[in-house]
């Protein structure tokens, strides 16, 4: 059949034929194959609009669909780009070849050997200013005298070790003045209690000269240095000096004298307390 000939017009009067077919089917002459076929047609085309109304909707429901999701992607995507160029670098984008500079590559191979230097002396601490012992039982000796000021158990040792040997010199020379001794504990909390109670040694006959500070890595010392270059030069300016020949400033906000010192890699100032 050609296109032509399967069209169906379309009756302007749906609601006379709808009257002319109840009309019939009333009648006892009903015949039904005279109904199918004068009304056929009709039916057809009311299929035909309701099938084509309905495809209709459906396309136009998919099509609004589409245009949210393509509207929805859009936005996550701009969304995306802008976090990208606002976001700090994360460890991953810093490992990754493809992000990796030369110079982020190697900043991050030292920052990752300081910390694994860090772990390694995380329970030291670095003793200044003890005598060393003439043999191995005066020096054990010594030692633990020493700990036992600081409120700590021998039994918490690792390891102690002097970090260079004695050499002569002259009285007062830095060469005739004790070898640091290096003492590792068995764990962080002990090397704590000794680094809190290292106050405690100034008020010590035997001890009143020992200075106790946590170990160090080579890029801290390096820090530590330069705080004090620049600790030394602000005290230098301070504009008024004491009887005791140090110098000191005036804190404008609580009128109290003070002075620059270093305190865990941080340069503060240290309030002077008047002696009563």
């Amino acid at each position: 059949m050609s296109q032509e000939t399967a069209a169906v017009a379309v009756d302007p009067d749906i609601d006379k034929i709808i009257d002319d077919a109840i009309a019939a089917t009333s009648t006892s002459t009903y015949d039904t194959s005279t109904f199918q076929n004068k009304y056929r047609s009709h039916v057809a085309q009311m299929i035909k609009l309701a099938l084509d109304s309905a495809l209709g909707a459906i396309i136009k429901a998919k099509k609004d669909s589409e245009a949210k999701l393509i509207a929805r992607i859009e936005k996550l995507e701009k969304d995306l780009k802008s976090k990208a160029s606002t976001a700090p670098l994360s460890y991953a984008d810093v490992v990754s070849p493809k992000k990796t500079t030369e110079f982020e590559a190697v900043m991050l191979t030292r920052v990752q050997k300081e910390q694994r230097e860090r772990e390694k002396i995380e329970n030291n601490i670095i003793v200044s200013g003890l005598n060393e012992g003439d043999d191995v039982n005066a020096e054990q000796s010594t030692v633990e005298e020493l700990l036992t000021a600081l409120g700590v158990d021998k039994e918490k040792v690792a390891r102690r070790t002097r970090l260079k040997k004695r050499s002569g010199g002259g009285e007062g020379s830095s060469a005739a003045r004790p070898s640091l001794l290096l003492v590792e504990f068995k764990d962080s909390a002990t090397r704590s209690t000794a680094i809190k109670n290292a106050r405690r040694l100034k008020d010590s006959e035997r001890f009143k000269r020992v200075y106790v500070n946590i170990d160090k890595t080579a890029a801290q010392r390096a820090v530590d240095a330069k705080l004090r270059q620049e600790r030394n030069k602000r005290n230098m300016e301070l504009p008024n000096v004491n009887e005791g020949s140090y110098r000191y400033g005036i804190n404008p906000t609580t009128n109290k004298k003070f002075y620059w010192a270093v305190r865990d890699q941080k340069l503060v100032q240290i309030e002077i307390k008047e002696q009563q």
